[in-house]
Protein backbone atom coordinates (compact mmCIF):
# COMPACT_ATOMS: atom_id res chain seq x y z
CA UNK A 1 0.00 0.00 0.00
CA UNK A 2 1.42 3.45 -1.03
CA UNK A 3 0.11 6.88 -0.95
CA UNK A 4 0.97 10.15 -2.71
CA UNK A 5 0.23 11.70 0.69
CA UNK A 6 2.83 12.61 2.94
CA UNK A 7 0.35 12.40 5.69
CA UNK A 8 -0.15 9.59 7.95
CA UNK A 9 -3.49 9.20 8.28
CA UNK A 10 -3.60 9.42 4.47
CA UNK A 11 -1.70 6.12 4.43
CA UNK A 12 -4.77 4.01 4.21
CA UNK A 13 -7.24 5.93 2.46
CA UNK A 14 -7.40 3.41 -0.28
CA UNK A 15 -6.55 0.59 1.07
CA UNK A 16 -8.37 -2.02 -0.96
CA UNK A 17 -7.74 -4.98 1.31
CA UNK A 18 -10.89 -7.58 -0.04
CA UNK A 19 -10.59 -9.27 3.87
CA UNK A 20 -11.15 -6.20 6.17
CA UNK A 21 -12.24 -2.88 5.95
CA UNK A 22 -12.99 -2.31 9.36
CA UNK A 23 -10.60 1.08 9.44
CA UNK A 24 -12.66 3.11 7.19
CA UNK A 25 -14.67 4.67 9.24
CA UNK A 26 -11.98 5.38 12.12
CA UNK A 27 -11.73 9.41 12.26
CA UNK A 28 -7.95 10.08 10.30
CA UNK A 29 -7.06 11.65 13.86
CA UNK A 30 -6.88 9.08 15.47
CA UNK A 31 -6.13 6.31 12.82
CA UNK A 32 -2.81 5.30 13.49
CA UNK A 33 -1.21 4.39 17.20
CA UNK A 34 2.52 3.91 18.43
CA UNK A 35 3.04 1.45 20.49
CA UNK A 36 5.81 2.14 22.68
CA UNK A 37 6.45 -1.51 23.13
CA UNK A 38 7.15 -2.50 20.38
CA UNK A 39 8.00 0.67 18.94
CA UNK A 40 6.03 0.97 15.80
CA UNK A 41 2.85 2.41 14.32
CA UNK A 42 -0.05 0.92 13.80
CA UNK A 43 -3.22 1.44 12.20
CA UNK A 44 -6.58 1.42 14.40
CA UNK A 45 -9.80 -0.41 13.40
CA UNK A 46 -12.77 -0.66 14.78
CA UNK A 47 -13.58 -3.75 16.81
CA UNK A 48 -17.11 -2.93 17.95
CA UNK A 49 -19.51 -0.24 18.51
CA UNK A 50 -17.13 2.27 19.44
CA UNK A 51 -14.12 0.17 20.53
CA UNK A 52 -11.03 0.68 18.65
CA UNK A 53 -8.25 -1.41 18.58
CA UNK A 54 -4.46 -1.52 17.05
CA UNK A 55 -3.75 -4.24 14.53
CA UNK A 56 -0.77 -5.25 15.70
CA UNK A 57 -0.18 -7.42 12.62
CA UNK A 58 0.20 -4.15 10.66
CA UNK A 59 3.06 -1.16 10.47
CA UNK A 60 2.83 1.98 9.13
CA UNK A 61 6.13 3.28 7.65
CA UNK A 62 6.65 6.81 6.31
CA UNK A 63 9.99 7.41 4.07
CA UNK A 64 11.91 10.16 2.44
CA UNK A 65 14.52 10.87 0.37
CA UNK A 66 16.36 13.79 -0.72
CA UNK A 67 19.36 15.16 -2.46
CA UNK A 68 21.49 18.13 -1.24
CA UNK A 69 23.49 19.97 -4.07
CA UNK A 70 21.81 18.99 -7.33
CA UNK A 71 23.81 20.21 -9.74
CA UNK A 72 26.94 20.52 -8.28
CA UNK A 73 30.05 18.26 -8.00
CA UNK A 74 29.19 17.95 -4.45
CA UNK A 75 26.14 16.48 -4.85
CA UNK A 76 24.25 14.09 -1.97
CA UNK A 77 21.36 11.95 -1.45
CA UNK A 78 20.33 10.15 1.76
CA UNK A 79 17.27 8.91 2.90
CA UNK A 80 15.28 8.32 6.16
CA UNK A 81 12.78 5.65 7.46
CA UNK A 82 10.33 6.48 10.44
CA UNK A 83 8.70 3.73 12.45
CA UNK A 84 7.35 6.31 15.57
CA UNK A 85 8.60 8.67 17.25
CA UNK A 86 11.76 7.62 19.37
CA UNK A 87 11.53 3.96 17.83
CA UNK A 88 14.61 2.00 17.52
CA UNK A 89 13.58 0.87 13.88
CA UNK A 90 14.03 4.80 12.92
CA UNK A 91 17.04 4.08 10.13
CA UNK A 92 18.93 6.62 8.33
CA UNK A 93 22.03 6.98 5.64
CA UNK A 94 23.43 8.25 2.22
CA UNK A 95 23.03 6.73 -1.10
CA UNK A 96 26.26 5.18 -1.53
CA UNK A 97 28.93 7.02 -3.66
CA UNK A 98 28.27 4.66 -6.70
CA UNK A 99 25.04 4.92 -6.48
CA UNK A 100 23.38 8.23 -8.60
CA UNK A 101 23.51 11.19 -6.46
CA UNK A 102 19.33 11.87 -6.97
CA UNK A 103 16.04 12.38 -5.07
CA UNK A 104 14.69 9.26 -6.84
CA UNK A 105 17.48 7.33 -5.98
CA UNK A 106 17.56 8.60 -2.24
CA UNK A 107 13.63 7.62 -2.27
CA UNK A 108 14.38 4.08 -3.35
CA UNK A 109 17.48 3.82 -0.68
CA UNK A 110 14.58 4.97 1.84
CA UNK A 111 11.98 2.06 0.50
CA UNK A 112 15.06 -0.59 0.46
CA UNK A 113 16.15 0.38 4.09
CA UNK A 114 12.36 0.48 5.51
CA UNK A 115 11.62 -3.26 4.00
CA UNK A 116 14.94 -4.58 5.37
CA UNK A 117 14.05 -3.36 8.59
CA UNK A 118 11.05 -4.73 8.22
CA UNK A 119 12.28 -8.18 7.02
CA UNK A 120 15.03 -8.78 9.08
CA UNK A 121 14.85 -7.11 12.21
CA UNK A 122 10.96 -6.34 13.22
CA UNK A 123 9.99 -9.19 15.53
CA UNK A 124 6.25 -9.21 14.32
CA UNK A 125 4.02 -11.41 12.64
CA UNK A 126 3.29 -8.74 10.16
CA UNK A 127 0.20 -8.99 7.44
CA UNK A 128 -0.41 -5.74 6.38
CA UNK A 129 2.66 -3.17 5.54
CA UNK A 130 2.18 0.48 5.01
CA UNK A 131 4.42 2.85 2.89
CA UNK A 132 3.89 6.44 3.44
CA UNK A 133 5.64 8.04 1.01
CA UNK A 134 5.42 11.68 -1.22
CA UNK A 135 7.60 10.28 -4.18
CA UNK A 136 5.02 9.71 -7.01
CA UNK A 137 7.53 8.26 -9.00
CA UNK A 138 7.69 5.55 -6.44
CA UNK A 139 3.96 5.46 -5.51
CA UNK A 140 3.60 5.34 -9.72
CA UNK A 141 6.40 2.38 -9.93
CA UNK A 142 5.00 0.42 -7.40
CA UNK A 143 1.20 0.44 -7.97
CA UNK A 144 2.10 -0.23 -11.81
CA UNK A 145 3.80 -3.94 -10.20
Amino acid sequence: MLTESVGWCEAVDDYGGVDDYSHENVPKDVLVAYSRRMGVSHIRYFAGPYQLQKDGSSVIIQIDGACRGNGTRSVRGGWGAFFGPQSVYNSWGLVPPNAPQTSTYAELYALIGALDTVRNILPLALKRVFIVSDSSYLVRTLRSI
